[in-house]
């Protein structure tokens, strides 16, 4: 959940991501512009929907490709997890993977690599039921 949490306090640049990216790379309108095979009021207007939220995919994902970046985009959960947000929505416990350690020797890892084994010859049950313990 690391990833998640931080995802989560990132605030998108007054300017939008365009132009911000666009800035700090050094690249003029005319540059962007150019590598998009457009003018650059039209790259002037691309920033200008990016940042009112009116911008598709697939042009961030071109205007991406031009800034030489990859345009990664998805969902976070406002309030829970998304540990907690699947136990709302499917009613099953939330995954705490045993709540102990699995890497020092006792019965929680040997459990744990029962599991493990039984999970890759295709029977996730152990598996699921250890997550949820």
């Amino acid at each position: 959940m690391l990833v998640v949490a931080s995802i989560n306090k990132i605030t998108p640049p007054p300017t939008g991501w365009l132009k911000a990216v666009r800035t700090v790379l050094g690249m003029s309108l005319q540059q962007l512009g150019n590598k998009l095979s457009i003018t650059k009021q039209s790259v002037a207007h691309l920033e200008s929907r990016e940042r009112d939220g009116t911008i598709t995919i697939k042009t961030l994902r071109e205007a991406a490709n031009a800034l030489d970046m990859e345009l990664v985009h998805g969902f976070v959960a406002k309030d829970d997890s998304l540990d907690a947000l699947n136990e709302k929505i499917y009613k099953q416990p939330v995954f705490s993977w045993g709540a102990i350690n699995t890497t020092t020797e006792g019965n929680t890892r040997t459990a744990y690599l029962k599991a493990v084994k039984t999970a890759d010859k295709g029977d996730c049950s152990l598996l699921l039921a250890f997550a949820r313990s």
